[in-house]
């Protein structure tokens, strides 16, 4: 389906009912509002348009503070200038903020985007925890070798795409002729306690795709094998595509699964959005963001109001019950690498399972896999309902965070600004680092740097 042949009736159901809208907030003079249409449709070409709220955030981009020499804040060489200006260090808690100046930004939005992508790039894999996951790959798959020869092991994922979090499982499959039996995933259980890659594993073999779940041993990461699934192998190929064409997929796809695992809904096993499935609503949102299709807008350098614009789209209102998202248009030789290609179509009718104590029909999430049209990733998604009020929530305190920073940055004279040797963070309540995630980085390079895993392989005789 391509975007000019959608259904004109299906395009002004994408549109959010007014009972659906919600209030506004923030002060009525100048706040910023949210509960006007996000997605608004026009003859037969579906795309969205920004809200009051978004359109304030990107007048604020161009909001320029005077310096007290009279030159204009925003210059080229501003931003440059802060990467050699230093403060008295970040926040507590804060470690992504180091000792970068964001205050020298020309807006709030502009801090924003600054801060999300320090806050990427420390929460991105290290040399060290890839190399460590590498490891463990390896030791696996030579046990599985061990077991069954002629197996092929093959690892995929945010692993093989490097988008994974410092605490993410290590997805990996194995491939041979012949379905696998129940009792063969038992036997790889045993083989593998015995061989002390891990102490306990978890057979998982009355569900559509069987697996087994355990932690590896030295490095204490978690390993999800499927069997014969070559469809994660795939996924991988077409994500790491659209990683390399795509301005602003990896940060954005990065920071919503780490907000989704902070509010543990990243999980499809348990009805969450996993890794695939986010990387898509990401991409959809950028495919169908009309100042990024008229190339008015460059991502990478939007990332604050951008992000807020997903967690708007996706927590107020995209229409789950009678929407679904693609971003192909169903040709198998155009999946839409360039970016283009998405599109909205209209989705099956929600499933016939009520929510407990209501007579309302359960929400779903509708998304088409860009490898396989006929494959809905999205109803995994079960928990979409309970998610929803979490963008909600991302939306509302981003906003009054860059809002509040506005005001402050409007008060505060020049003296008092330089004199601030402390930094505010703009991603307080919404993102923060978890303690397991600083211990896991701290044991993953005892790890490394103890040689752990080249001893064990030396003595293994590999």
């Amino acid at each position: 389906m391509r975007e000019a042949e959608v259904d004109s009736n299906v395009i002004s159901r994408c549109r959010p009912k007014r009972s659906e809208q919600r209030r506004s907030f923030g002060k009525d003079s100048d706040g910023f509002k949210e509960g006007q249409d996000f997605v608004r449709f026009e003859s037969t070409v579906s795309s969205f348009s920004t809200t009051a709220t978004t359109e304030r955030l990107y007048s604020l981009v161009q909001h320029k503070r005077k310096r007290d020499a009279g030159s204009a804040m925003g210059d080229s060489d501003d931003v440059e200038d802060i990467e050699s200006t230093t403060t008295l260090g970040p926040p507590p808690g804060c470690p992504w903020m180091g000792r970068r100046r964001y205050s020298d930004l020309p807006s709030a939005p502009m801090m924003l985007t600054q801060e999300l992508k320090d806050f990427v790039a420390y929460i991105s894999p290290t040399q060290e925890e890839h190399q460590v996951r590498t490891y463990v790959y390896q030791r696996v798959c030579r046990a599985v070798q061990a077991l069954w020869d002629g197996a092929v092991v093959e690892v995929f994922g945010s692993f093989e795409t490097q988008i994974y979090l410092p605490t993410s499982d290590i997805d990996m499959v194995v491939l041979r002729r012949g379905n696998f039996s129940a009792g063969e995933l038992h036997e790889l259980s045993r083989h593998l306690k015995h061989l002390k890659v891990t102490e306990d594993v978890e057979c998982i073999t009355r569900t559509k795709v069987p697996l087994i779940k355990f932690k590896e041993n030295i490095s204490q990461l978690s390993v999800d094998i499927s069997f014969n699934v070559a469809n994660g192998i795939q996924g991988a190929i077409l994500t790491k595509q659209y990683m390399n064409t795509v301005p602003g997929l990896r940060p954005l796809t990065i920071l919503i699964k780490h907000f989704l695992k902070l509010n543990r809904s990243n999980e499809p096993f348990h009805g969450g959005i996993g890794s695939f499935l986010t990387m898509v609503m990401v991409l959809s949102f950028l495919q169908m963001h009309p100042m990024i299709q008229s190339r008015m807008l460059d991502p990478e350098d939007n990332l604050g109001v951008l992000l807020i614009e997903f967690f708007e789209l996706y927590g107020f209102h995209f229409n789950y019950s009678e929407v679904g998202i693609m971003v192909a248009d169903g040709d198998a030789n155009d999946c839409g690498i360039s970016g283009t290609g998405g599109a909205y179509f209209p989705a099956p009718p929600p499933t016939d399972k009520k929510k407990k104590g209501s007579n309302r029909k359960r929400l779903g999430m509708n998304a088409l896999d860009p490898n396989d049209v006929n494959n809905n990733i999205g109803l995994g998604a079960r928990n979409i309902e309970s998610i929803r009020p979490k963008f909600e929530y991302a939306f509302k305190h981003l906003v009054q965070n860059v809002e509040s920073r506005h005001r402050d940055l409007e008060n505060e004279g020049e003296e008092k600004r330089k004199g601030n040797g402390l930094q505010t963070s703009l991603l307080k309540n919404v993102f923060w680092i978890p303690d397991k995630i600083m211990e896991s980085r701290r044991h993953i390079e005892s790890v490394y740097y103890g040689r752990h895993f080249p001893n064990l392989f030396a003595s293994q005789g590999h």
